[in-house]
C-alpha cells in the first residue's frame, strides 16, 4: 500500500490558524471543493453544499470534540 506524507510550515500563531480551521465557514475560502457552509440552529451541526468534480453534494456534520488551539473532531454523513 502506497503512501503520501506532507508537511507544510505555516508562519503564523496556532490561534490564528485554529481560529480559521475551526471556523466552517471559512472552508469555501480554501477548499477547491466546498461552495458554501451553512450552521444549524443546533449547537456544533452545519450543513456543507460541496463538489467532487460534476457530482455535488450535501453532507452533513457534526463537531464531537473540541480542544481549542490542539484538536477538533467531527463527523460527517450524506444529506441527499
Amino acid at each position: 500500500m502506497k503512501s503520501l506524507h506532507c508537511e507544510i510550515l505555516i508562519d503564523k500563531p496556532i490561534d490564528a490558524i485554529f481560529a480559521l480551521y475551526a471556523d466552517f465557514h471559512n472552508y469555501p475560502k480554501w477548499s477547491q471543493y466546498v461552495d458554501e457552509v451553512f450552521e444549524h440552529n443546533a449547537p456544533n451541526r452545519w450543513t456543507w453544499k460541496a463538489s467532487a468534480g460534476p457530482f455535488p453534494f450535501e453532507l452533513e456534520t457534526e463537531i464531537v470534540e473540541m480542544h481549542p488551539n490542539e484538536l477538533i473532531v467531527w463527523r460527517g454523513w450524506r444529506s441527499n
